[in-house]
Order: C-alpha cells, then sequence, then structure tokens
C-alpha cells in the first residue's frame, strides 16, 4: 500500500511562486492540528530563549513542556491535555495577508489586496487591521484569496481564482477583475482549508468536497483533471487540512487519509521505492489522530493522546531535531503534551498544553529571512491559546493568547504583520484585541 508522499522542491514550482510573491501574492493558508498525550520517543528541550513580547521566555525552558493549566478532566476522572484540533480557524495567514475574527463574529483583514484578498471590495493593501464583514465563525487564508464560513454555514470566498479555487464554475483570465467581494460557495459546511489553488470543505453531514487546481491529485477524487465546482470525494470527515498539493483528512472515527503529493512534484514513497506517482484518492495513515497540518514539505499529526508525530522534508529541523535524516518517511514522535500545530514552508508553530508556544525550523522568530535555523524548538510566547503561520515561502506568524489579543511577528512587506509598517518584526508585536478563540 502506499503511504507517504515526497519530493524536493524544484525550480518549476519555486520561481513561479517567487515571482507571484514578488507582485503581492499571497500565499496557502495556515493549517492547524491538535490532541493530548502519551509516551514521546522523541522529546526535546530548546537550548536557547528567543526574547518574547511577553518577556516570559527563558533560557533552557523545556520545550517538551507538561500537561499544565489548560488541562481538563476527562469522563474516567482523569486529568488529560484540552485537544482543540476539531475547532475552528479563528485566524489566518497567507503569505502575504492575514485574517482574524473577534469574539463578536466579525472578520478583520490585513496585508496585500492586489487581488481583492482582503474582501473590502477594493484591491487596496491596508497595514494595519480592517473590519470586512460580520457573522464569521471560521476562515482560511490562500493564495491571494479568502474563505470564510458565517454563522449559518454558508461558505464564502473572494480574491484570486487562477486555479479555480474560488468554486464559482469557472477560472479567471488575465483581463478578469479580482473578485474584491465575497461570492457564496456552498451551504451547511463546517470546516474549510486552502491549498495552492485548490480548496476543500467539510459540510455539516460529513462529507469532504474539493475544487481548483489537481494536477498532483490533491483533490482525491482519483484523477488530475481541474475542477472549478466543489465534488464530493468521501464521506465521514470531521475536518480537513491543506497544503501545497498534500491534504490531510480526518474521519469521525479518528483515522487520518491523505491524498496528493506532499511538495511540489509527483514523488511517492511506496514501501521503500521511490515512485513518480500521486495518490489520487484517499489512503489511511494512521489512527488516533484529533488534528493535523501540512508543511511546505513535511506533515505533521496530533493524536487525540496529545503527542505530535511529523513525517517528510527535514533539512532545516522541520521535525524538530528528533531526526538527522534529510527526507523521514514514516510518521516518527515529535514530542508530547502539545494543543495545536501549525506547518510553515521550512518551520513550525506549536502550543504546548501548559499554554506555551514553542518554534523550530527556519525563520521562525529573530533576524532577518534566511538568516536563523533552529533545529530543536525554542520558547515564543506563554499564555497562547492557538498560532497560525503561513505554509508558503514567506513567513509571517500570528498567535492569540489566552486573554483574546492576537501578536504577530516576521515578513511584513505588505503589512500583513498588522503593525502599521511594512518593516520585518523580529519578536511578535501586538495588532488586535478580542480574537475569538
Amino acid at each position: 500500500m502506499k503511504h507517504f508522499y515526497f519530493s524536493q522542491k524544484v525550480a518549476i514550482v519555486l520561481l513561479p511562486l517567487l515571482l507571484v510573491i514578488s507582485l503581492c501574492a499571497c500565499g496557502t493558508g495556515s493549517g492547524a492540528a491538535t490532541p493530548p498525550g502519551d509516551s514521546a520517543s522523541g522529546s526535546v528541550s530548546s537550548s536557547q530563549s528567543t526574547g518574547a513580547a511577553d518577556g516570559q521566555a527563558t533560557d533552557n525552558a523545556d520545550a517538551t513542556g507538561s500537561s499544565g493549566d489548560l488541562s481538563s478532566t476527562g469522563a474516567d476522572g482523569n486529568s488529560q491535555p484540552k485537544v482543540s484540533g476539531t475547532e475552528i480557524n479563528t485566524i489566518a495567514v497567507g503569505s502575504s495577508h492575514s485574517l482574524a475574527i473577534k469574539t463578536d463574529g466579525s472578520l478583520w483583514a490585513w496585508g496585500s489586496n492586489g487581488s481583492g484578498q482582503l474582501g473590502d471590495g477594493t484591491t487596496t493593501k491596508s497595514d494595519t487591521p480592517k473590519k470586512v464583514w460580520s457573522d464569521v465563525k471560521s476562515i482560511a487564508a490562500g493564495l491571494n484569496c479568502s474563505f470564510a464560513i458565517k454563522t449559518d454555514g454558508s461558505l464564502w470566498a473572494w480574491g484570486n481564482n487562477g486555479g479555480g479555487q474560488l468554486g464559482n464554475g469557472r477560472i479567471a483570465i488575465a483581463d478578469d477583475p479580482p473578485t474584491t467581494s465575497p461570492i457564496k460557495v456552498m451551504d451547511t459546511v463546517s470546516r474549510v482549508a486552502t491549498g495552492v489553488q485548490s480548496t476543500y470543505a467539510v459540510k455539516t453531514d460529513g462529507s469532504l468536497w474539493a475544487w481548483g487546481s489537481n494536477g498532483s491529485g490533491q483533490l482525491g477524487d482519483g484523477t488530475t483533471t481541474d475542477h472549478y465546482t466543489p465534488e464530493k470525494v468521501m464521506d465521514g470527515v470531521k475536518s480537513v487540512f491543506a497544503g501545497m498539493n498534500y491534504v490531510l483528512a480526518i474521519k469521525t472515527d479518528n483515522s487520518l487519509w491523505a491524498f496528493g503529493v506532499l511538495d511540489g512534484s509527483n514523488i511517492v514513497y511506496n514501501d521503500g521505492v521511490v515512485e513518480n506517482t500521486p495518490e489520487l484518492t484517499p489512503v489511511k495513515i494512521m489512527d488516533d489522530v484529533a488534528a493535523a497540518s501540512v508543511g511546505g514539505h513535511f506533515a505533521f499529526a496530533l493524536k487525540t493522546d496529545g503527542s505530535l508525530w511529523g513525517w517528510g522534508g527535514n533539512p532545516n529541523g522541520e521535525l524538530a531535531g528528533v531526526s538527522e535524516e534529510t527526507w523521514v518517511f514514516t510518521p516518527i514522535e515529535i514530542m508530547e503534551n502539545v494543543s495545536q500545530v501549525s506547518a510553515g514552508d521550512s518551520n513550525t508553530l506549536a502550543v504546548k498544553t501548559d499554554g506555551s508556544l514553542l518554534g523550530w525550523g527556519m525563520d521562525f522568530t529573530g533576524g532577518a529571512p534566511g538568516d536563523k535555523t533552529n533545529y530543536t524548538p525554542v520558547q515564543i510566547l506563554n499564555g497562547v491559546a492557538s498560532a497560525a503561520v503561513s505554509n508558503i515561502v514567506v513567513d509571517t506568524y500570528s498567535a492569540v493568547k489566552a486573554d483574546g489579543s492576537l501578536w504577530a511577528w516576521g515578513s511584513n512587506g505588505s503589512g500583513q504583520v498588522g503593525d502599521g509598517t511594512t518593516t520585518y518584526q523580529d519578536e511578535p508585536v501586538q495588532v488586535l484585541d478580542n480574537v475569538a478563540l
């Protein structure tokens, strides 16, 4: 059986993306995952601090953490880490725009807007958050496009439609005006995720739907044919997480399924043999999964016991230093007591059950882009409820603290940090209050 899909980024994929970003394009939406914890064979600890914005990160902090103050009591009376893998996304980061939902259901957007991805009816960028909509409960940010589920369960889309990812039955051509305001896609939706020019929705009946680009089989329908309107992929699904051309879906029995290719080309690892064939239909990966996240060339599964597992490309310590291998072809345990994870292009943010935010990989905090890599987790903030990072090329990061304050840092050329500047931010800065948890 084919299980895992890997490849290296190649110029034919990366260079067009870099060109798009240089023209103020936005990256794919961030994916997030979450569970509670059993014994982790690959627990690691940090060896340095990052100068967290709240002043609480300390040198030699234990990156493995403990189940801390976000634990809850299970039916058997035992303390269990809080699982957030089934919760909705209230923050989302593209490569050059950001979204957040406040506690009153209002949607706020900032950053690049050349394709109308802010949804305010214009193509004018904003370097501070601006209110663009109301009655929103979940969001996703993609390649110059955005998606929102309203409180009535309707799914709406706006921004770039170069791959048919808006689901309106057509693909945008050069002379088309950008879609600067939300258009309705479908009803009765509970979850939404977006990759590079492909989009995924889970309906309230558990059916998974997909549309957009499909050159690597990332729509999971058994073909490589693009589809510009939603098509049903499978049933019994409760959540979905998308990367560049690789998708993870969690079924209602907590089994994890995958389809597409983990990176931009068509390489599949099939029981020890590398094949040039993508997985066109969902294949089962593992059981007992609460949440997942897909990075640029690697992926994570958060199990129901709070243990974090990872696989894929590892050249920049994307798998938190638990392996020296460039490619890891089967999931390995990274750490315990994790409540949420968000994989970036070459880095990761993870929230522990004690509320500490850890980061590892390339450029997740501090310094100019490309000049810093951490192969083991280091602590960034405390008191964090959730975090998000763009999983395509440009690295911008957001974290919501338990008090509802939103903090952001990293790449900021289009104002996507939201601090009123376009200056790269080495450390977290507060940009918004009253963000929904």
